[in-house]
């Protein structure tokens, strides 16, 4: 699916910000080996392998996982949402801190949590 807002490396790294967020990632952004080859010298090489760590949690946009206007209306697709490769390496990784698609009046932090503390200004 392709939607109105594509999360894109630029979202994970913060370099463009959700406007209209559904949840939050910060798991690192991977993917893992294309495939494996051997050297002139015998040697077995993996090739493909991204590993891009080190950033703070980002915001999930909610025009990520519906539908374009004119293309369905009542669907969220939070699984499936709409996202380039290396930034989908980041947002699938069940260890976010909230999932999009889920209950917004439950994703309220409280105020002593440590979600509410990493977004303090």
């Amino acid at each position: 699916m392709v939607s109105e807002v594509v999360m894109t490396e630029s979202y994970v790294m913060a370099r463009e910000v959700a406007g209209d967020p559904v949840g939050m990632g910060a798991y690192g952004m991977d993917s893992h080996n294309v495939q494996r080859y051997i050297t002139a010298g015998g040697y077995v090489r993996n090739e493909g392998n991204v590993q891009v760590h080190g950033f703070k949690p980002y915001l999930v946009s909610h025009r990520s996982i519906v539908p374009q206007r004119g293309q369905g209306y009542n669907l969220l697709v939070p699984v499936c949402l709409s996202a380039s490769h290396i930034a989908y390496g980041s947002i699938r990784i069940r260890a976010r801190i909230h999932d999009p698609g889920g209950n917004p009046r439950r994703r309220r932090p409280s105020r002593r949590s440590k979600t509410r503390r990493l977004f303090r200004k």
